[in-house]
């Protein structure tokens, strides 16, 4: 992720936005923790609010997830972007995850990133990394709140 991450970072230095955002859509297809999910969530609303995109940059900014460093500012931006709107109500989850993917943007985990994930997991316990798999099924539990993954991800601890 820290290559998306820093692609998009040096593309929106550059001014060059819809290369930001085929950047950012690649990553979130492959994305499952929650900090890279947010912050490239973020550089897209960004990208498509400064080409125009009102509706999609705000549901970007929506699906930010709460809680990460970049909250706050995604929230801030949001603001000013519903201001800008005319609008004071921010879309709901499901408004906002049904925008994105109408745009082609894809909200995590993918169904190949949750599988790669837990084949990973599955690979790690068979040979004896308990810790990373834990660490595997800790990020996947973090975005889908499925309580049986926070049971594998205790159980899995020494």
């Amino acid at each position: 992720m820290q290559s998306y991450s820093m692609l998009v970072n040096v593309l929106a230095r550059l001014e060059r936005f819809q290369e930001v955002i085929d950047v950012a859509k690649n990553g979130l297809r492959v994305a499952y923790d929650r900090s890279s999910i947010a912050y490239l969530f973020y550089r897209v609303a960004f990208a498509y609010w400064v080409l125009g995109d009102r509706e999609t940059a705000m549901a970007c900014y929506r699906l930010v997830p709460r809680d990460e460093h970049i909250t706050p500012m995604a929230d801030e931006e949001l603001s000013q972007l519903l201001a800008e709107m005319g609008r004071s109500e921010r879309p709901t989850l499901r408004e906002a995850a049904a925008r994105a993917e109408q745009m082609g943007v894809p909200v995590p985990p993918s169904p190949a990133a949750a599988s790669q994930v837990a084949d990973a997991t599955v690979l790690l316990t068979d040979n004896g990394f308990h810790y990373l798999a834990s660490r595997c099924v800790y990020h996947m539990w973090r975005i889908t709140a499925r309580d049986e993954l926070s049971a594998v991800h205790r159980s899995l601890l020494p």
